[in-house]
Formats: C-alpha cells, structure tokens, sequence
C-alpha cells in the first residue's frame, strides 16, 4: 500500500477537513467575566422607599406603570416586598412598616426579605417621594436592558441549532424585538416622561417594514401593522414634545 504523500513537501497530505482556522483569543477583561445583567439596586430600593412613605399615591402610580408587576425588579427581595405591597393595596391594608412587616411575617417571609432592619430602612434610602418617577424609569430601562439580552441570548442558540428556511427564524427574531418594542412603548404610554429613543428607533422599524413587500409591490398584514404601531408611537412621542393632545395634527397616511 502506498501511502499518499504531498508532492511539494514529500510529506504526508494534510486533511483539510481537521485543518481549521483557530481563534486567536485575546486577554480576557476580567470586568466581564460572570457579569450580571442590568439592574440598579438603588432605584429600586428608591421606589419603594417613596411607597413607603406615600403608599397610597406612590402605590397607585407603580401599578399603572408597572404592567409588568414586581417582574421588573430585579432583586428578589424587592419582588416579594412590591407583591406584598400591592396585595395590600388591593385590599385596603394601610401599608408601614409595622403593617408590612406583620403581613411578610404572617406568609413566612420577612427573614428572606432582609427582616426589619431591612424594611426600615427603605423610606430612609429616598429624599422625598416626589423622585418616584425618575427611580421608575431607571428601573423600566435596566428592565427593557434585560429582556433584550435575553431576547438576543436565545437568538444565538436558535440560530445555531436551525434548520431548515431562515425566514421563519428571521420572522420568529423580528417578532421577539417588536415585542419589547411595543412593551416598552405601551409602559411609555403611560407615563409622562418623554423616552426620545423611540422616536429615532421608529424610522428603522419603518425602513425594514417597508423592505418587506410581497411579490406584487404591497407590504403583507404583518408588515402593515408593524409600520401603523411604529407610526402611532412616533406620533404619541411628538404630540407630547409640541404640548398637542391625544389625535390633534396627526399625519395623514400621505403625509408620513
């Protein structure tokens, strides 16, 4: 048998197939090994800091921001204190901190929340309750960092492991976006505050809706409504910044 040889070299052929290009990998920073995701412990422990001290009005406004509910904290401690909050609220429970720590306690849960100690000291962690929303929106921005790279995360491994059209994976990534999208602007609808974000993102949603046209020249229903949410965003977004209410000197369907 005749072993099969490189005729440049006289040596032995290389398998091609086991001959891969390798990473050349750089110093690894250590800033960014087991990092964790977004969050601000602070503005968290703020909001409820300013519940506890004007629960009714503070409570009240969280709940109608929130719709995500104690989802967009990112500690624990703080879910299972904000759920508690809200379950009293709902009930008509005056909410302090001997009443909250009495209710922790009854459901078996205030040492796993920081006991009293921890619970006291929240009101202290905040000036004036005056500050709730600048704490919210700090909180609903680390929230929205979150759910896009989990969002971005679970892309990577589908598109490893797809096969098969990469349309439909395409589809399946554009609506995991829009959602967050239409989440963050739903929160936005809400709250007085003016994200600007929104406004320069919505041209891009536009564009590549307007890309995707069928194959005699008209956008398909899914594109359709994506460009009429992104419109209406833009539109709710400007309408505050010029003073304007609620469906006065809206574009036409020409005009946009």
């Amino acid at each position: 048998m005749i072993d099969t040889v490189d005729p440049q070299t006289g040596g032995p052929t290389v398998d091609l197939k086991k001959t891969r290009p390798r990473k050349h990998s750089g110093p690894v920073d250590p800033s960014k090994i087991d990092r964790l995701p977004p969050h601000s412990l602070e503005a968290e422990q703020g909001v409820l800091g300013c519940i506890m001290l004007a629960a009714s009005e503070c409570l009240g406004e969280c709940i109608t921001k929130l719709k995500a509910g104690s989802e967009i904290f990112y500690d624990l401690r703080h879910r299972t204190i904000y759920d508690t909050m809200v379950e009293m609220y709902d009930t008509k429970v005056p909410i302090d901190t001997i009443t909250l720590q009495q209710r922790l306690k009854d459901k078996q849960q205030l040492d796993g929340v920081g006991g009293l100690a921890f619970l006291s000291a929240l009101p202290d962690s905040v000036p004036s309750a005056a500050n709730l929303d600048y704490y919210l929106n700090i909180v609903r921005e680390k929230h929205v960092l979150r759910k896009m790279i989990h969002a971005c995360t679970g892309v990577v491994g589908r598109a490893y492991e797809h096969e098969g059209e990469v349309d439909g994976l395409l589809d399946e990534v554009e609506r995991d976006i829009l959602k967050i999208s239409e989440e963050r602007v739903e929160t936005t609808s809400n709250s007085n505050t003016i994200f600007p974000p929104i406004t320069s993102a919505t041209p891009i949603c536009v564009d590549s809706s307007v890309n995707s046209v069928s194959k005699d020249g008209h956008l398909d229903d899914k594109h359709k409504k994506a460009c009429k949410a992104d419109r209406a965003a833009k539109m709710a977004v400007d309408d505050r910044c010029c003073g304007r209410s609620a469906g006065q000197g809206n574009l036409g369907p020409g005009n946009g």
